[in-house]
């Protein structure tokens, strides 16, 4: 019938060449990311992708212009895809990212993307 595989990987950050005691900017501690993926027959196959990036430091400014620093919050990214066969060369496909919709700083003040979808036809010659 259907074959199911993943791939569960994570990192453990540390940051040992920060001399001056300073957090280390925009720099996760851990991350980890699960992707799955299940083939039904021989044309279709979907899959889900959790991932996990800890909470990280950021500097800014205060109203006085000291740098003061920011904490992120941790990002979880949620997605989902589907893809349809119709010969070895012609495929369909859908991406659906960013299942949750939260806003997100994987950078400090730059908001990833919320819900997003990606249909599309893919043709190889």
């Amino acid at each position: 019938m259907g074959d199911f595989s993943f791939i569960l990987k994570g990192h453990y950050y540390y940051y040992s060449y920060i001399k001056n005691r300073e957090k280390p900017w925009h720099l996760p501690t851990f991350d980890v990311l699960l992707k799955t993926k299940y083939q039904f027959n021989e044309n279709l196959n979907f899959g889900f992708d959790a991932g996990v990036l800890s909470t990280r430091f950021a500097k800014e400014f205060d109203d006085a212009g000291n740098i003061v620093e920011k904490k992120l919050n941790p990002v979880i990214d949620l997605n989902l895809f589907a893809e349809y066969e119709f010969a070895s060369n012609f495929n369909a496909f859908i991406y659906l990212n960013n299942l949750t919709g939260q806003k997100q700083y994987y950078w400090n003040n730059y908001q990833s993307q919320g819900f997003n979808f990606m249909l599309g036809l893919k043709y190889l010659f």
